[in-house]
C-alpha cells in the first residue's frame, strides 16, 4: 500500500470498505447479512461502473467490471474462492488515465472470526453500493 499513488491508495481503501490496516498488513471487514447475500461484487459509490460480468462455478467466483473513476478508467477481472470459513481473492486491475497506464495485482485472503463485527462497521454501509442488475 505504502508504494501507491493517491488515486491507488483511495481506490484500494474503498474496495476494502474503508478498513484500516492491522498487524502485518491485515484488516477488519464486516460483511452484514446483505453483503453476504450479493452475487456480485460491491463498487465504489463514486464511480461510474458498467454491471460486472459474474460467473460461478462450484465454489469459485470469476467476475470481470470496468468503471470511470476521475477522469480514469479502472477495469479488472479476478476469482474468488470459498473453502470451508475461508475466501480466497485474486485480482488483476489496470487504470488508464492523465498518468498513463498502471497495473497492480493482489491476492488476499479472508477468515471467517465471529458473527459479531464489534466496532467494526459493516462495509456495505461505507460508501460502497450494489452493481445495477442486468
Amino acid at each position: 500500500m505504502a508504494k501507491l499513488t493517491p488515486e491507488q491508495r483511495k481506490q484500494m481503501e474503498a474496495a476494502m470498505g474503508g478498513a484500516g490496516a492491522g498487524p502485518a498488513g491485515a484488516h477488519r471487514l464486516c460483511i452484514s447479512p446483505a453483503m453476504a447475500a450479493q452475487e456480485a461484487p460491491k463498487m465504489p459509490t463514486d464511480a461510474k461502473c458498467q454491471p460486472p460480468t459474474v460467473k460461478r462455478e462450484g465454489n469459485v467466483t470469476h467476475y470481470e467490471f470496468s468503471c470511470q473513476q476521475d477522469g480514469n478508467t479502472v477495469k479488472g477481472k479476478g476469482q474468488s474462492e470459498v473453502a470451508s470459513n475461508r475466501v480466497v481473492t485474486r485480482m488483476e486491475m489496470v487504470t488508464t488515465g492523465r498518468q498513463g497506464k498502471q497495473s497492480m495485482q493482489s491476492e488476499s485472503e479472508m477468515r471467517f472470526v465471529s458473527a459479531d463485527c464489534g466496532g467494526v462497521v459493516p462495509a456495505d454501509q461505507l460508501g460502497m453500493k450494489a452493481p445495477a442488475k442486468r
